[in-house]
């Protein structure tokens, strides 16, 4: 019986202000399913992991995604897609 492994990728992100310290941003994402995607990262800037999910079926795209603020607290993310299938 054949195994599938889940899709795993990484991102790495340096960015940096002249009058700040760099902000290094790592991230990484597990599609599970061909629907379902897993997000996680880190910022240097926040110093607090943020989590993600991806749900993506019919040709339409539903994201969410919280991610802690040193000002803000804990700030959400929506994000809504439309894409046709071929």
């Amino acid at each position: 019986m054949p195994t599938c492994l889940p899709e795993i990728s990484a991102y790495l992100a340096v960015r940096k202000d002249s009058w700040h310290a760099p902000e290094i941003s790592l991230g990484a994402s597990c599609r599970i399913y061909e629907q379902l995607e897993i997000l996680s990262g880190y910022s240097s800037a926040s110093a607090m992991p943020s989590l993600g999910i991806v749900l993506d079926a019919f040709g339409v795209e539903a994201s969410y995604a919280v991610q802690h603020h040193f000002d803000l607290g804990p700030t959400h993310y929506i994000g809504l897609a439309f894409h046709p299938r071929s």
